[in-house]
């Protein structure tokens, strides 16, 4: 499966299963780890810092305890040794020693689930659908806290985009192929998610510090049932 992936940015996405994802990483991936290290082994980050904090207050707040969630951060825990292992090849650990345990859940929706994972100078985001990692992807915690992520894919059944937004950002919406646009709310943990069986074509959103940002959204619609349908770089 070929990702397209933002030249603006250097990152890691994953997908599994038949999602296709496609992750909006504003800025480069921290580097620097040896090709030789082992993962989970990087200088995983002990605290979160203050700006980070200051951008994503959720990551102060206390862990919810469901067993749902319980489930899921075993998945995300997962998902970041999955990116740092695939960055590890190319000789750097692209999540900057996100550590999973300061892992927060900032959105999601009946069968997805998206969660934020601080590192050192980094942050990474995890999708989870149906109990499964989706994708994800880290970048430079200094740009994200400006200008946030987004990512968006094909999904069963339709498509979705989601991503984390700094404190006191909103005015998301979503412009699809016949020329609907959604209005798209923000928890106040700083996420969302849009699900919809017709593709989106067009993301607007305001951040305090980056004013708005305009993203089209390019996506190969699913192909029909036994028939393989070819993916382009982006």
């Amino acid at each position: 499966m070929v990702l397209k992936v933002d030249r603006r940015a250097r990152l890691v996405a994953l997908a599994a299963g038949c999602i296709v994802l496609v992750v909006l990483v504003a800025g480069a991936i921290a580097s620097g780890a040896s090709s030789n290290e082992r993962p989970l082994r990087l200088h995983l980050a002990t605290h979160v810092s203050s700006g980070i904090a200051k951008a994503f207050p959720v990551l102060r707040s206390a862990r919810a305890s469901d067993a749902a969630e319980a489930s899921q951060l075993a998945v995300v825990a997962n998902a970041i040794s999955s990116i740092q292992s695939a960055g590890l090849k190319n000789g750097h650990d692209p999540t900057g020693g996100a550590n999973p345990a300061f892992a927060r859940r900032i959105g999601g929706s009946d069968n997805s689930a998206l969660y934020l994972v601080p590192g050192n100078g980094t942050l990474c985001h995890v999708s989870i659908r149906e109990g499964r990692f989706a994708g994800g992807g880290c970048g430079e915690a200094s740009l994200l806290e400006q200008q946030g992520s987004v990512g968006y894919g094909i999904v069963p059944g339709g498509y979705e985009v989601h991503g984390i937004l700094p404190a006191g950002s909103g005015g998301v919406q979503i412009t699809d192929a016949n020329g609907k646009t959604s209005n798209v709310p923000v928890t106040s943990a700083g996420g969302f998610v849009y699900e919809a069986a017709t593709p989106p074509v067009r993301l607007v959103f305001n951040t305090p510090a980056a004013g708005e940002q305009v993203r089209p959204i390019e996506l190969t619609p699913p192909a029909p049932t036994g028939v393989s349908a070819p993916q382009s770089q982006g």
